[in-house]
């Protein structure tokens, strides 16, 4: 695991480098960092989006709890 951290932080540096050197001037690092943290939330909304959609038993309804422990209603 110590290789890809320590891969992803030199390929994170170098992206800020150039940051710099375009037009974001020395704000470019905190502009990459922030990109790269909105980006690590990508996969957290998609998880908790599908799993909202994926119907689930519902309390008011004992049949259908009943099906998804196994049970007969």
């Amino acid at each position: 695991m110590g290789r890809d951290v320590d891969g992803s932080t030199a390929v994170g540096s170098w992206i800020a480098g150039l940051a710099i050197g375009f037009s974001l001037g020395v704000t470019g690092p905190a502009a990459v960092g922030t990109v790269v943290a909105a980006l690590t939330l990508v996969p957290a909304v998609t998880v908790a989006l599908v799993q909202r959609r994926r119907p689930g038993p519902s309390p008011a309804s004992p049949a259908r709890a009943a099906d998804a422990f196994g049970g007969t209603s």
